[in-house]
């Protein structure tokens, strides 16, 4: 991240303000300056549970800062203006963030960095920490922004800066390509240096080149500052295509990939569906989240504990999550429910939960599928609950794409052909879903996932789905009429479509 007095600082705050997921940082030379920041901050924008307060490794080493780090999604350039004047003698820092996968990984040190420095600006290369593999994001082409005119002063700059190799992108030589992240929706401009061009070199050079690729990068978006397409001061680079990088826009972010359920207020699933989403998710599943949307987390927890008996039920507190609402993203209180616990004792809990003041939504969704291990905490779910089903997507923080379960295909038995035919009358006169992918002995692909029978369905090959598009693929999904389906499944968005691995209920 960029210092205060860094002559690209503002072109920081800008795209932090744009992404999907700006995150404040605030770094003091003692933790009482550092609960003081905090404190300014609750006042200009209120509670802040999402709040993380990060001591230094070394707490007798005077060099090393204390740090307030705070997501802030949706944060407008009103609240920003408040909160930046309150905090202003502590320079406080706004920067475009990651997703909570992401940061866990990162934090968890499975996910690591190598970094480029070069005319004041750094660009970075992330990596698998474990076996090294180069991760990126997912980026589609954007053809509705024209980024041609960007071609030729970039070349200029890489000349000046020593580098007189070739530019690509997928347009073709002398060319840059607008494109569009799957995940986050941030906007950017992504080209290379071919590896014919880029392989001979050694080590010196290669570096050179690097070096001189990000300095180029730096002088365009300095040149850029005041035009309508401005560039952001924080790049990615990358070795797969020979020497690429990415750089991104001031673009507000387009997110074109649809996320959780907007979650409701009262109680989801209703408790006429409870019984059913319990029993046919056990093996699937090795626990539950309680997720409660509230405004107050202290009271809340506090209320709970003196209303519920929450050591009888077995309750255990869990990470908080971000969840999706009609008021924009909110920080919610997890608990962590045993699937095994009675069903009507479990409901009644929930609906007096329900009914507490400083409850605003409580919903009851399946958290650590099985076979995850240890990649659940790099992985940012989303739920879409549909009566006694729910659909499950794992955003993985580490590859930063789809987690999918892989199955080893068995053969079609006679409940396949039962599911089979409950498909097709529940989804081949929908008109208004993805086209559901024929395999080659059917509508589905018999599979055994760990102890489990499934069936994987494909939809709509070749595109991506709109929110409203996936909305009504699960609501359909949702009425195929089969007594051989489990209550949980696993969805995958793709390149290709949508993947959906259907999971049946345990022989008897």
């Amino acid at each position: 991240m960029l210092a205060p007095d860094h002559d690209c600082f503002d072109l920081q705050t800008r795209a932090a303000l744009v992404s999907a997921w700006p995150v404040l940082h605030v770094f003091t030379a003692t933790e009482d300056a550092l609960l003081e920041a905090r404190e300014r901050a609750e006042d200009a924008l209120g509670p802040l549970a999402q709040a993380d307060e990060i001591a230094p490794w070394d707490e007798e080493d005077d060099e090393e800062p204390w740090e307030l780090r705070i997501a802030l999604p949706g944060l407008r350039g009103a609240d920003w203006n408040r909160l930046s004047a309150v905090l202003a003698d502590f320079s406080p820092i706004l920067v475009p963030g990651q997703s909570p996968g992401i940061t866990n990984a990162i934090d968890g040190q499975q996910r690591d960095a190598d970094v480029l420095e070069a005319g004041g600006l750094t660009a970075h290369l992330w990596f698998n920490a474990d076996d090294g593999g180069v991760v990126g994001p997912e980026l589609d082409s954007l053809t509705s922004l024209d980024v041609s005119h960007l071609a030729s002063p970039l070349v200029l700059a890489m000349q000046a800066h020593g580098v007189n190799l070739p530019l690509f992108s997928d347009q073709g030589a002398d060319t840059l390509e607008a494109v569009i992240d799957r995940s986050s929706g941030r906007v950017g401009i992504r080209g290379f240096i071919p590896a014919e061009y880029v392989d001979p070199l050694d080590g010196d050079a290669l570096m050179a080149t690097r070096e001189g690729l990000v300095g180029a990068l730096g002088d365009l978006i300095r040149g850029q500052a005041s035009a309508p397409l401005a560039l952001a001061p924080d790049l990615l680079w990358d070795t797969r295509m020979g020497l690429g990088f990415v750089v991104w826009t001031l673009q507000p972010s387009q997110p074109i990939l649809p996320s959780d359920t907007l979650f409701a207020e009262g109680l989801t699933p209703s408790p006429d569906a409870l019984g059913a989403l319990l029993r046919g998710a056990r093996g699937l599943c090795d626990h539950f989240e309680l997720q409660v949307w509230t405004d107050e987390h202290e009271l809340t927890v506090m209320e709970v504990a003196a209303q519920l008996p929450i050591e009888e039920l077995g309750f255990v507190g869990g990470p908080p999550r971000w969840i999706l609402t009609d008021e924009g993203p909110r920080f919610a209180l997890v608990w962590l429910v045993d699937p095994t616990l009675d069903a009507a004792v479990l409901g009644l809990a929930l609906l007096k939960l329900s009914t507490l003041d400083e409850v605003r939504g409580a919903r009851l969704v399946p958290s650590q599928l099985a076979r995850t291990g240890d990649a659940w905490q790099q992985c940012d779910p989303t739920w879409w609950v549909r009566g006694s089903r729910c659909f499950v997507r794992l955003r993985d923080g580490l590859p930063d794409r789809d987690r999918w379960m892989p199955g080893e295909e068995r053969k079609r038995s006679e409940q396949d052909a039962k599911v089979e035919a409950a498909l097709g009358l529940a989804l081949l006169r929908r008109e208004d879903l993805p086209r559901l992918e024929a395999h080659e002995d059917g509508l589905l692909r018999p599979v055994r996932i760990g102890d489990r029978d499934a069936a994987e369905v494909r939809f709509g090959s070749g595109t991506t789905p709109s929110p409203d598009e996936l909305e009504r693929l699960f609501d359909a999904l949702a009425t195929v009429r089969s007594p051989h389906l489990a209550s949980v499944h696993l969805a995958c968005l793709r390149r290709s479509g949508v993947a959906v691995q259907l999971a049946y209920l345990p022989a008897s």
